[in-house]
């Protein structure tokens, strides 16, 4: 028989099954030509039948931070100073007046006579041809200070001006120039102001060596200053010290007993008053105080 006789006697029902087989060939491979794309039916993500799911990196579990390291919250912070502690406004000013001694001292020894020029000095010489006599560089404003680094209360003939003896500017030192230097309610007032309003943390209680002005004996009951020079001049002569050098420990102290914002600040170390003596000539200051002041707790008297 031939081969066209016996694909005629099959019957209907094998034709139908071949055609159902060809039929999901064809959509199999329609499939994977298109990528593998989702029908309409699949859900997007779902995993199609008979492919196998990509593998998934592996998840790292969290480590807790070391202690030694920083997180965010122990992150350090770089926050400007909000004030400026009393000792490091000290020894800013202790500084700075050592750089004008130093000064003061370069200008003395250019004060050598020109060969051939008589009498004239090179000092004399560059002032009157109009050069600029040497001026002691000013040191950076230290950080946290408020209005003023420091308040100083010196004798109203100190022969030199204040501010750039202690390495400041003007505008950093509030001054307060007086006989003496003795204070009075007017001045107490006045300082308690600024170290409230303006954070002062310094105060300086400057006299001078050589002051005529206290060296002078006026008897009689209607000077004002001799009635205040007589105890003072009293403890000076008990302590076996100078009339300068006793006077400034003794208004620091008549300081501290006159206002409570005072004593309240030296006891909580946001404040010190510190005395000393101007020497005349080279503008040195000699610090009059206790070895416990140096301290970065000062105690309070």
């Amino acid at each position: 028989m031939g081969t066209e006789g016996y694909a005629a006697r099959r019957p209907v029902w094998h034709w139908l099954m071949a055609g159902i087989v060809m039929l999901t060939a064809g959509l199999a491979s329609q499939g994977h030509a298109s990528g593998a794309q989702p029908t309409g039916s699949q859900k997007p993500g779902a995993q199609l039948p008979g492919t196998q799911a990509p593998e998934s990196p592996p998840q790292n579990p969290t480590k807790p931070p070391r202690s030694d390291q920083n997180t965010a919250a122990t992150a350090p912070t770089h926050a400007p100073k909000t004030e400026l502690p009393p000792l490091a406004a000290w020894q800013f000013v202790k500084i700075g007046n050592a750089a004008f001694v130093r000064s003061h001292r370069h200008d003395a020894d250019h004060g050598t006579k020109i060969p051939g020029s008589g009498h004239v000095t090179k000092k004399h010489h560059d002032n009157s041809s109009g050069g600029k006599q040497h001026e002691t560089p000013l040191a950076k404003r230290p950080a946290g200070a408020g209005k003023y680094v420091c308040a100083v209360i010196t004798c109203a003939d100190a022969p030199y001006d204040i501010p750039p003896m202690l390495g400041l500017a003007r505008r950093d030192v509030l001054v307060l120039r007086m006989a003496g230097p003795f204070v009075n309610a007017e001045a107490v007032a006045l300082l308690d102001r600024a170290l409230l309003n303006y954070n002062t943390s310094l105060i300086l209680v400057l006299s001078h060596d050589q002051c005529e002005s206290l060296q002078m004996r006026i008897k009689g009951a209607d000077d004002a200053l001799d009635r205040r020079l007589t105890p003072i001049r009293a403890a000076a002569r008990k302590r076996q010290r100078t009339l300068a050098e006793t006077i400034g420990p003794n208004q620091r102290d008549l300081l501290l007993a006159s206002s409570n914002t005072m004593r309240d600040l030296v006891k909580r170390d946001r404040l010190r008053i510190m005395p000393g003596v101007i020497h005349s000539k080279t503008g040195a200051v000699k610090w009059l105080q206790r070895r416990a002041q140096e301290l970065p707790l000062s105690p309070v008297k």
